[in-house]
């Protein structure tokens, strides 16, 4: 539906349907990331209690991701809006970053960094996203206003 608003040069149909996607996940996810963080020690006890102790990196690992997913509209927003080569350079240096802060962070801070560093880089990229998409287009997906 994105692609076909912008087809049309439909940018309030963009932003709607960027908007009605961006509330959507969150919709979707939050339940389910909240049960699971206020819930992390018994479901990994399922598993064994030798994972319980991996609770902090699961939630850590479940705000991450719910962020992402709630935020995740933004780079397909992107790249649906003829703006696929600045997807794709997010991605390049989001991919670098990775290659060089990940085998640090988890020297330095063992499991719960590595987490921490995945997170924020994929957090960090759909943030980039939402910004860049606001600029380029005048589209704000998670408001649905276009400037």
């Amino acid at each position: 539906k994105i692609s076909a608003a912008h087809a049309a040069h439909d940018k309030a149909g963009v932003a709607r349907q960027s908007r009605n996607a961006t509330w959507l996940s969150a919709l979707f996810v939050t339940p389910a990331a909240v049960l699971l963080l206020v819930f992390s020690e018994q479901v990994l006890g399922l598993f064994g209690e030798e994972f319980v102790t991996s609770a902090d990196t699961l939630r850590i690992m479940l705000a991450g991701q719910a962020l992402f997913t709630i935020t995740g509209i933004s780079g397909l927003t992107l790249a649906l809006t003829g703006n696929q080569r600045v997807s794709l350079y997010l991605s390049i240096i989001g991919t670098l970053f990775l290659l060089v802060a990940a085998p640090l962070a988890t020297i330095h801070y063992g499991l719960n960094g590595l987490a921490v560093t995945v997170a924020l880089l994929t957090i960090g990229r759909n943030v980039a996203s939402v910004l860049i998409v606001r600029r380029l287009t005048g589209i704000n997906v998670i408001n649905g206003h276009v400037r």
